[in-house]
């Protein structure tokens, strides 16, 4: 499965936000799975000091991810696929 990168702004007034952004990503996610999508959350980042946050999903398409931000208004400015790996 492909990794996508959800990138969005997020004002840093929002400080207490992120963790329930995060927890609708991965329970759209879940529901999206449940219609018969693939679509699976992993985790989120915030960087306070840029007002931006970061959402990764492994996909079937850039648009099945665009689909699961949208219904869980993560306010995407982009979707970028991503090439992960992990270093021992």
């Amino acid at each position: 499965m492909t990794s996508y990168l959800v990138e969005g702004y997020l004002a840093r007034a929002s400080a207490g936000e992120p963790g329930t952004t995060a927890e609708r990503a991965r329970r759209i996610a879940a529901e999206f799975c449940e219609e018969g999508g693939d679509v699976q959350y992993i985790r989120s980042f915030f960087l306070r000091d840029d007002e931006t946050c970061f959402h990764l999903f492994h996909g079937e398409s850039v648009e099945a991810v665009d689909q699961v931000a949208d219904r869980a208004s993560l306010a995407s400015q982009r979707i970028t696929e991503v090439f992960e790996w992990e270093c021992d």
